[in-house]
């Protein structure tokens, strides 16, 4: 390396280019290790959101499956080439719900289950009268392993990054199990196209190097105007004064700002991911939790609305028959733990049981209700009921022959 007495014995003018060649190396080592810092703060950040997109993708894939009543589940699990058998037409509404819930993301929600030929498709969230229901009863050949891993482990996954014959794409996958057995009765998948994935973190990727960039250009523009007043001051004039002060100063404050917001958003993203974490893992609590009375009160109701006797009582106005019917129907309910029984008019009116003066309970407005008539299929929650601050209910809407007669409110 050329020694500074070596520098000193040069004439001027190669001084000078000694010199800025010194200083332009120098830049350039400071530009480059700004960078390779954006780079490892860009992979930082990259991992961390995406992990945060994983479990957000998952939990809207465990409120699908929570939806799903078990009973109807193994029936299309059974024979899921029958798309006009309730089961399949009922939990395909509600791959379609939830599709409409995330078209920005979401392209694909559907139903598999696993037989001898392999992964087998059922429901999804085609609309059947443009689209039909394409897939039901395909085997699902080009399968990621993924999906094979959550028939297998029976535990919920989200995928890497897979090409399948309908594109490329990020899936989640998560089972339903049968309470008793711990078998998989069918599994949920949910497909968001790997342009979308990229394109939500293409941001989080590029900011590091923008603020990067940045500071180097602030650190660029400050060389250059501390040099070109150099040029102009005579050599004893050359102290350190604001002039050169502020630059400096100003470079310095803003590479110490863009860190602090930096560690700021890294600390704000930990705890984001943290706090979806545990709401992931409550949701899934919860929802093992309400599996097992939704289960049991899905089947009553599938028994309740298919009764004949009921319709034509309902149909014909015949209170006598009517009541007879729902006493019976609400002493065998009491039996299964189950406690409450009403049925309500298209408009949410309380038709049964009457009010002690022969009169009506009034109307149901909760959320489930407005629930139920946004997506057309059953609901059930926690909600608040009356005098009492919560109550866990299961809302039907009971249909014959495609008209709506009014809903099953149970609980």
């Amino acid at each position: 390396m050329m020694s500074m007495r070596m520098i000193t014995g040069l004439s001027k003018p190669w001084r000078r280019r000694v010199l800025a060649v010194a200083l332009l190396a120098l830049a350039a080592l400071l530009a480059g290790g700004i960078l390779i810092l954006a780079g490892r703060a860009a992979d930082s950040r990259v991992r961390e959101t995406e992990a945060a997109m994983r479990t957000r993708l998952l939990m809207k894939t465990q409120r699908v499956v929570s939806a799903i009543n078990p009973v109807l589940a193994a029936g299309v699990a059974a024979n899921p080439t029958d798309t006009s058998a309730p089961g399949f037409v009922r939990i395909a509404g509600q791959m379609r719900a939830m599709y409409r819930q995330d078209t920005a993301s979401v392209e694909w929600v559907y139903v598999m289950t696993e037989d001898e030929r392999g992964i087998v498709f059922g429901p999804d969230n085609s609309i059947p009268e443009e689209d039909g229901y394409g897939t039901a009863g395909q085997v699902y050949d080009d399968a990621p392993p993924e999906a094979r891993q959550c028939f297998r482990n029976r535990e919920a996954v989200v995928s890497a990054p897979y090409t399948d014959k309908w594109g490329t794409y990020v899936s989640a996958f998560v089972p339903l199990l049968d309470r008793h057995t711990g078998k998989v009765i069918v599994t949920v998948g949910m497909d968001v196209p790997l342009r979308v994935w990229e394109a939500q973190l293409r941001p989080v990727r590029n900011q590091p190097y923008v603020i990067a960039l940045c500071v180097i250009a602030c650190l660029l523009g400050g060389g250059l105007l501390v040099h070109r007043h150099n040029r102009r001051q005579r050599p004893e004039r050359l102290h350190l004064k604001t002039w050169i002060v502020a630059p400096v100063a100003l470079v310095g404050g803003l590479a110490i700002l863009s860190y602090v917001a930096y560690e700021f958003n890294r600390t704000v993203a930990e705890i984001r991911n943290e706090t979806t974490r545990v709401t992931s893992r409550s949701d899934r609590k919860w929802a093992q939790m309400l599996a097992a009375p939704t289960a049991l009160i899905g089947t009553q109701t599938n028994e309740l609305t298919a009764d004949r006797r009921l319709i034509a009582a309902w149909q014909t106005g015949d209170r006598a028959q009517l009541r007879a019917l729902l006493e019976n129907y609400r002493q065998q309910w009491r039996e299964r733990d189950i406690g409450q029984l009403a049925l309500l008019a298209p408009d949410g009116t309380v038709v049964w049981p009457l009010a002690p003066d022969g009169g009506s309970y009034g109307r149901v407005d909760h959320k489930l209700m407005r629930v139920v008539r946004a997506t057309g299929e059953d609901a059930w929650g926690i909600v608040p009921v009356g005098d009492s601050p919560l109550a866990y209910r299961y809302l039907r809407p009971w249909r014959v022959d495609g008209r709506l007669l009014g809903y099953v409110d149970a609980g």
